[in-house]
């Protein structure tokens, strides 16, 4: 790892890149290895272009001692990894992902495990904006602040989608475009052709260091692509506000 961690002086974070381990186990499991190997990859592959990716996991990231030391370290917080790596950001530094550096990590093998860890990383991305001042912190790149700023939407989002999005379809299979109208099914086949772009990345990337992964199923892939926003929104709604209104921590 320390051969592939960016030299420049400025670069104080860099992520790994994480596919799932056991991801057999259940259809959960094989729905997050869709989640690892499209959304998370293809998000952190954009982020790290721009020198500006919004968390360096604890799993598998590299860190500079002194710059950790510079900053007091992680904080006491749920999200602290993402915490870290905002604060970093905010501090002028650069962080990047070595998508060329993989390891496997154990996730989730039922609903109720998967809902209590994404209601924890929506809390952190909101612990996130309360310990870094994104709008007023003369530091932070216009490009880190983009980005970090599109997650004001997160919320919105979910939001939308569970409470939006279902009812404009029952509207719409009601002859009532009131929400939704026929057109914008059109970003079904867009987000397709942005999984086939990020697929083939990935490929390429795994060619170049000559590794091999299992085939995946496709019926998780149709169901990740139809529902699995869907099933994740309630959980992270419930972690955005829990952090809003300071309920209790707990893991």
């Amino acid at each position: 790892m320390n051969k592939l961690v960016n030299s420049n002086e400025k670069t104080a974070a860099t992520a790994g890149c994480l596919f799932v381990k056991n991801a057999r186990k259940s259809f959960i499991t094989k729905l997050q290895e869709w989640d690892y190997t499209l959304g998370i990859f293809g998000v952190k592959l954009v982020q790290g272009n721009y020198n500006s990716t919004l968390v360096a996991q604890g799993a598998f990231s590299a860190y500079k001692t002194k710059i950790l030391k510079e900053i007091g370290g992680w904080k006491n917080c749920i999200g602290e990894d993402i915490v870290l790596t905002w604060q970093l950001l905010s501090k002028g530094y650069e962080t990047n992902f070595a998508k060329n550096a993989i390891a496997f990590t154990e996730v989730p093998e039922k609903l109720k495990e998967l809902g209590k860890q994404r209601k924890r990383w929506a809390r952190g991305m909101i612990e996130a904006f309360k310990n870094v001042k994104v709008f007023s912190s003369k530091k932070l790149c216009a490009k880190s602040r983009f980005l970090m700023c599109l997650n004001i939407f997160f919320p919105f989002i979910d939001l939308a989608l569970l409470v939006f999005v279902p009812l404009g379809l029952i509207l719409l299979a009601m002859g009532n475009p009131l929400l939704i109208s026929w057109i914008s099914l059109l970003v079904i086949p867009f987000g397709l052709l942005l999984c086939l772009v990020i697929e083939i990345k990935r490929k390429n990337m795994l060619k170049e260091i000559d590794c091999k992964l299992e085939k995946r199923s496709i019926l998780a892939f149709i169901v990740y692509i139809l529902l699995y926003a869907f099933i994740l929104a309630p959980f992270c709604l419930i972690g955005y506000i829990s952090e809003l209104i300071n309920c209790k921590k707990k893991w």
